[in-house]
This record gives structure tokens, sequence and C-alpha cells, in this order.
């Protein structure tokens, strides 16, 4: 019997605990999918399971979900994802990741080819945490599925996240379900859903519902423009500007960061 899927949830393993798994993992070449949710594991561990994965080919699933892990564990995690090959789901929800932990991850994700799905719902990386991963996600050219819910995102949180689904054309799927997104935020991202078969999920009610939304898109001499005119976008230089009937931004090369004039940016 070969063994593929190891489920341990809930089992209140500690770091110390995780590094015997860890050791197993550098050699063992069955195992696809891990289950740690809902242990003890805190940055140590993480560490463990990083160097682990360094080495291992085969695993290409780890829950890590409730657990302790902060800046320093995922900064472990990232390291490993910028040359690790094999892993294509990586959660971390409900974790002690916080914005700076958030920046190592996203930073990976500039270079990894390979993780399709990431998990970081209730995992406290705020607004910072939301920028950093609208950066990324402008360069990433694999991911589909991103779970942000539960960070208390606020509505520039969603305008950078927006501008960078502009250019994303790869993420089917982006959860950022309770936050802090007013109506009219809400709505922005509805409509730039738009622009490819695309499902946000924002919804802070008990049913859970997608807002699916789909047309076609259009490249013209470099410039990537959505038809029915819901928004444009143009590459000049080094600086980046997005002009549309919803918000306009404009970024700084040397600040790097977005700026609106008017909080009455949305429709």
């Amino acid at each position: 019997m070969i063994l593929e899927i190891l489920n341990l949830y809930g089992n209140k393993i500690s770091d110390e605990g995780v590094k015997h798994i860890a050791d197993i993992l550098k050699t063992n070449t069955t195992l696809t999918k891990l289950n740690l949710t809902g242990n003890k594991i805190g940055d140590e561990g993480a560490q463990y399971l990083a160097d682990a994965l360094k080495a291992n080919t085969t695993l290409k699933t780890l829950l890590l979900n409730t657990n302790t892990i902060g800046v320093q564990g995922a900064q472990c995690l990232a390291k490993t994802l910028e040359i690790n090959t094999t892993l294509i789901d990586l959660s971390l929800n409900a974790n002690e990741v916080g914005a700076q932990g958030a920046q190592y991850i996203a930073n990976a994700l500039k270079t990894n080819t390979t993780l399709t799905e990431l998990h970081l719902g209730w995992a406290k990386i705020g607004q910072q945490g939301a920028q950093y991963f609208a950066d990324a996600l402008e360069i990433n050219t694999t991911l589909i599925e991103l779970d942000l819910g539960g960070n208390a995102i606020t509505d520039r949180g969603a305008l950078f996240l927006g501008n960078a689904l502009q250019i994303n054309t790869t993420l089917k799927i982006l959860a950022v379900d309770m936050n802090k997104l007013s109506a009219r935020a809400k709505r922005y991202l509805d409509q730039l859903s738009k622009s490819t078969p695309r499902k946000i999920f924002f919804h802070d009610h008990d049913d859970h519902s997608f807002i699916d939304k789909s047309t076609s898109s259009m490249w013209n001499n470099g410039h990537y423009s959505l038809s029915g005119a819901s928004t444009s976008s143009m590459w000049n230089d080094h600086h980046r500007s997005f002009s549309n009937a919803l918000t306009s931004s404009m970024w700084n090369e040397d600040w790097n960061h977005a700026t609106d004039d008017s909080t009455e940016c949305w429709l």
C-alpha cells in the first residue's frame, strides 16, 4: 500500500512533532497531500516544513490552516516557494502571517511558476498585504485561485487588487469576502470581473454566492482594452497609469505606490 494522502487534522502537533514529519518528507517520494490544519505549529515548525520542501519533489498540497505561523514562518515558506517546482496548493488560513509575512509570500509569487492556489484568509495581512499581492498579480501568470477573505482589507486595498486584475488574465477566483469593502468597492470589482471568465467572492452573508461575469477582451498595439469600454490601461515608459469610468490611479516610479486625488473614485 502506497501512502499518498496524510490527514493529521487537529492532533495538537507541536513544532517538535512536525520536525519528525518534515524529516520524512525530505526522502518521501509518494505523498502528494499533507493536512496539518488545526495543530500547534508555529514559525519553527514552518521552517522545518520549508526546509523539507526544498528536497521533496512529490508533495502538491500542503494545508496549514489554523496554526500559529507568523512572519518568520511565512518568510521560510516564501523562500521555498522561490525554488520549489512541485507544490500547487498552499493554505495558510487563520495564521499570524501579517502584512510583512504577506510581503514575503507575494514576492515569492513573482518568480514561482507552479503554485495555482493560495489561501490566506483571516491571516491579518490588512490593506498593505493586499497591495503586496496586487503587485505580485501583475507579474505572476500561474496562480488561479487567491483567498484573502477576512483580512480587514478596505476600499483602497480593493483598488490595488482591481488595478492588478486589469493586467492579470490567469487568476480565475479571488475571494475577498468578510473584509471592509463598501458597496462601491464591490461594484468596482464586479465590473472588473468582466475582463475574463472570473469569479470574485465578496459577499459577507451566509450563502457565499459568487459573482460570475465574463466578456471578450482585445489586445491593440500592446495595450490591453476591455470591450464595453469598462476600462483601459496604458503603459508609458516606466510609469503605469490606468484610466477608466470607475476609478483612476497613478503609479509613481520613485515611490511605487498608488495615489488617488479623491475618495469619490467609485461608481
